[in-house]
Parts: structure tokens; sequence; C-alpha cells
């Protein structure tokens, strides 16, 4: 089921493809419509079910839900944003991929085990597979780049130290927690933190040049991204573990590249092919090999 689950949440993220490439907005814009729009969506869920209560959850869990939400849904999705405007998604996105080679070996050292050599080997072919889709793609929304280049990297590895961080707080979190809430609560404290961030940056003001059109666009890239992907990937991550989770999920660009050659007809060259079949090829092999 955690296999299933996790591969549900690489697919999704596939076809948030869809919305973010239809949309004229700039993601880094998006994104402060995305989020709110899956909180939303995921409240008027729980409160159907009644479930918007945590049961169990101590102090420590509400920690470790907060750090895995600011991480996750702010710090990461501003960094990783912020670096695409600055460098280029050819630079973001390949450096990005590093997350999985990050989780697995900081997991190891959390749990005092041995370093598993397969997974990191299959963390690593996912990470190239993941830099070959990046170099391979092209920016959706063109920008204006500004800054410089190496700010941009240091961005990038930042939001991708994020995402690692939100991952191994995931797995602090007690397996009695229901994932769901976890991730309604993290969508909480991560929207909160994010509108704190965009506020003091002043990007605000963007969000007067967003289209009805677009709003409804990215609202529908939130739900299924924010609430339908991550909430699958956090309880795929809660039955398989970190490491196995995170690996799995983290392939989603090859699916990203199949739905934007199938579904928007993009074109497919060499090093988009080579990279999402390396990403499938490994994420296999987490199944196969366990």
């Amino acid at each position: 089921m955690g296999y299933l689950l996790c591969f549900s949440a690489v697919v999704l993220w596939g076809l948030t493809q869809i919305p973010i490439k239809l949309a004229k907005t700039p993601g880094r814009v998006g994104v402060m419509i995305s989020v709110p729009s899956a909180l939303a969506a995921l409240a008027v869920i729980l409160a159907v079910q009644g479930k918007l209560v945590i049961p169990h959850a101590s102090h420590r869990d509400w920690i470790f839900i907060a750090l895995a939400g600011v991480t996750n849904f702010s710090l990461a999705n501003f960094g990783y944003l912020e670096a695409v405007q600055r460098a280029g998604i050819t630079v973001a996105a390949p450096i990005s991929r590093l997350t999985p080679v990050i989780v697995v070996l900081a997991q190891a050292v959390i749990t005092g085990t041995t370093l598993s050599p397969w997974l990191t080997t299959v963390a690593t072919l996912i990470f190239i597979g993941g830099a070959l889709c990046g170099r391979g793609a092209r920016l959706v929304h063109p920008v204006e780049h500004h800054g410089n280049l190496h700010l941009g990297m240091v961005l990038a590895v930042f939001a991708c130290l994020m995402w690692a961080g939100g991952y191994l707080a995931l797995g602090q979190i007690s397996s009695e927690v229901p994932r769901s809430l976890v991730t309604f609560y993290g969508l909480a404290f991560g929207a909160a933190a994010y509108w704190i961030i965009v506020m003091l940056a002043g990007r605000l003001e963007a969000l007067k040049t967003v289209t009805p059109r677009d709003v409804a666009l990215y609202a529908v890239h939130g739900v299924v991204s924010y609430t339908l992907a991550y909430w699958a990937m956090f309880e795929g991550i809660r039955i398989l573990g970190v490491s196995e989770g995170t690996v799995i999920a983290e392939s989603w660009p090859a699916a990203a590249v199949i739905v934007g050659v199938v579904v928007l007809h993009e074109r497919m060259n060499a090093q988009k092919f080579v990279g999402a079949a390396l990403m499938v090829a490994s994420a296999a092999a987490v199944v196969l090999l366990s």
C-alpha cells in the first residue's frame, strides 16, 4: 500500500504540470493561490468527516508537524521559485533533485543504522535522472532573470535542504497521527509562513495581475498537488519509512515529462528521455529490491 501511495503522488505531481503550463501567471505568484486553495479544500473534506482534531498528538508531534509544514510548503517553495527566477530552471531543477540523496544519508545518521548501498545508489540515479530532465526542460513562463547565478544556485541548494528537512521531520511524527491531519496542519503552518515571507519580500503586488482563469488553474494545482499528492506521499512515508518513500516520490519529474509529451504535446529530447527512463527504473528498483 505504501508503494501505491507514493506512486500515486508521483502521478498526481505529473498531472499538476497541466494547470501550471496552461496558466500565464508565473509559479512564484501562482503558489500564493495554490496553497490556500489546498488548505481550504482539505478543511472541507476533514470537516465533513468530523476529523479536524488530531487525536494522540504530543507537543513533540506538533513541533515536527510545524517543521514539516514550514520547510516543505513555505521555505522550500519560496527558495526554489526564487532560484528559478534568478538562475533559470535548467540550473535550479537539477540542484533540487539532490533531495533524495540527502534524505537517505541523513536518515541513516539520525537512526544510527548502516547506510544502504543499494538505496544510496538508487537515490543517486534519481538525482541524475532528475538533473537530466531539468536540463532538458524549458521555463514555462519566461521571466527576466535578476540577481545573479550564484545566488540562484544558493537558493536552489537551500530549497533542496528544506525539502529534505521536511521529509525527515515527517519521520519523527507518531504513526498514530493521521497523515490527512498532518497534511492539513502542515499546510496551515506552511501557508502562514509563506504569506509572511511574501509580505516581507514585497511580492503581494504581483497578485493584482492574476486573471480569474489563472486563479482557477492554480486552485486546481493546489488541490491536486498540496492536498492529494502530499497526503498520499505523507501516508506512504509513514508506511515505508522516510528514505524509501522519498526516493520513490522524488521520481515525479519522470511523470511530468510523460504528461508534457502525451497531454501537452511537448517535444521529447534525448536528455529528458534518458532522465525519465532512469527515474522510472530507479523507482521500480526500490519496489523490486525491498
